[in-house]
């Protein structure tokens, strides 16, 4: 299991609570992305996600949330406008 953590930007950040953020990824998680966990916290351009993956290396861990978080900002209406960086 690895733990990746990344920043969830927006240019104006819109007023939402972390644990909105939270739930709103976890609307996108399909089974095949193995997300055991996720935590949000508000920054001061968005917020800071913590994922934790069951993937076999660190690798794969982050290629699979690269692909999650596309999908997630692409299929959740309140999610667009949002930019993952600093991806670990």
């Amino acid at each position: 299991m690895y733990l990746l953590t990344f920043s969830l930007e927006h240019t104006e950040p819109p007023e939402m609570e972390p644990d909105l953020i939270a739930e709103l990824l976890w609307l996108q998680v399909l089974q095949a992305d193995r997300i055991e966990h996720i935590r949000a916290r508000a920054g001061p351009e968005g917020f800071r996600v913590a994922l934790f993956v069951n993937a076999e290396s660190a690798t794969e861990a982050q290629t699979a949330v690269q692909h999650f978080c596309r999908r997630a900002i692409t299929n959740n209406p309140q999610l667009r406008g949002f930019g993952v960086r600093d991806q670990l």
